[in-house]
């Protein structure tokens, strides 16, 4: 999935897109509920415990029962198709969230901004990643299921490594690492600020479910403090240069998922913009 860092960025860039292109302006209560609403999809219920006097492989299993389970709330949080969950990239199915919710994302920005969130990932993987590497067997064949995933191909430098060395925080060329180097890159090149005051203290009072039964929207404080812990990782990095990501396909994937997403979806809160800028004109009337 995209970065905390990544989806809120690109949430503030659509919303500064939708203010120019159509003269109107969010109320901060529109923006807090969007950009709460597009963090909000990450959460998760499942918290790790770590028994005192594990051994590693008791450790090990333990790790991987939880991984296990956040996947499994990842399937429903984001709306993945339950046959895909044996295949290695699972792409949220926006169609879905749609289907389920469009009398709500009608009329509720944080569901707005799930929707947003779901979109970005789909593109995320879609595009981004396939611009980027591929998934190979031991025949050096194309796959897309987990079982037979053996090597990555960096399409950057056309060499091939071990999954490992890819999906591992401690791995030759991790991923884990040029997320990192790209929410450093995205936050000084947008020159996005993350108010976790402002988010934090309105989401204690204002920030409800709307009816979107995957999520709890309790879980939102969590995932802020996720995100700014991000943020600071990033900004005390000293990483500069992306090892599996393009530069350019980095700096293209913001605006382009921006612009696809108002091309596909604007329909959905069409009738919100037309409101707002009605509302607009009669504060411009009143001044």
């Amino acid at each position: 999935m995209a970065s905390f860092v990544i989806h809120h960025v690109a949430g503030i860039e659509f919303l500064k897109r939708i203010e120019k292109e159509y003269n109107v302006y969010f109320t901060e209560e529109q923006k807090n509920q969007f950009l709460l609403g597009n963090l909000i999809v990450d959460s998760i219920k499942t918290n790790l415990h770590i028994p005192k006097g594990l051994d590693e492989e008791e450790l090990a299993l333990l790790k991987k029962e939880y991984y296990q389970k956040i996947q499994e709330e990842k399937v429903k949080t984001h709306f993945i198709m339950m046959e895909d969950e044996e295949v290695f990239i699972q792409i949220p199915v926006v169609e879905k969230f749609v289907e389920k919710y469009q009398h709500i994302i009608q009329n509720d920005f944080s569901a707005m901004g799930y929707l947003f969130h779901l979109y970005t990932d789909k593109m995320f993987f879609c595009e981004l990643f396939n611009e980027n590497f591929e998934c190979l067997d031991k025949n050096m064949q194309p796959t897309k299921y987990t079982k037979d995933l053996r090597i990555i191909k960096v399409k950057k430098n056309g060499k091939l490594y071990s999954v490992d060395d890819v999906f591992n925080n401690e791995g030759k060329v991790s991923i884990y690492n040029d997320y990192t180097t790209m929410n450093k890159f995205l936050l000084d090149y947008y020159k996005i600020f993350f108010d976790y005051s402002g988010l934090y203290n309105y989401a204690k009072n204002n920030f409800i479910n709307p009816g979107i039964e995957e999520v709890d929207y309790n879980n939102i404080f969590n995932v802020l403090i996720e995100t700014a812990n991000y943020i600071k990782q990033s900004n005390e990095s000293k990483t500069c240069n992306l090892n599996i990501f393009s530069d350019n396909s980095v700096m293209l994937f913001i605006p382009n998922i921006v612009e696809k997403f108002l091309f596909e979806y604007f329909f959905l809160f069409k009738k919100n913009i037309v409101d707002m800028k009605k509302n607009t004109n009669i504060k411009k009337l009143e001044k």
